[in-house]
């Protein structure tokens, strides 16, 4: 491997970790601004709801070896259609950042 190589794989090292980092910092202040958001302009029962289809889409995404952004997008998905049945039209893209910091809670815990 050339030196030129080496510092190009060391690049892609740095950028990766800067990612990861940003996303572990990101997430749960998504997760508070939408509960904040959640708490004025929702119910109980709708706020109870989207917690609980958030969880049930991570557990959901896991349990079919999912890893990643695919983990994320799967779990997402699934508690976006969930939510849709009950009237509750939330995107997949704040949803998915709820799964994130729901993951990373759980990493934390």
């Amino acid at each position: 491997m050339s030196i030129v190589q080496l510092a190009g794989v060391l690049a892609l090292v740095v950028v990766i970790v800067v990612a990861v980092a940003l996303v572990n910092a990101f997430a749960p202040k998504a997760a508070e601004a939408f509960k904040g958001w959640a708490d004025a302009h929702l119910g109980a029962e709708q706020r109870e709801a989207i917690y609980g289809a958030v969880k049930a889409g991570l557990r959901a995404a896991e349990q079919h070896g999912f890893r990643a952004d695919e983990l994320f997008a799967k779990a997402a998905k699934v508690a976006s259609e969930y939510l849709k049945t009950y009237g509750l039209p939330i995107s997949e893209e704040l949803l998915s950042e709820l799964v994130r910091a729901e993951k990373q809670k759980k990493l934390t815990e």
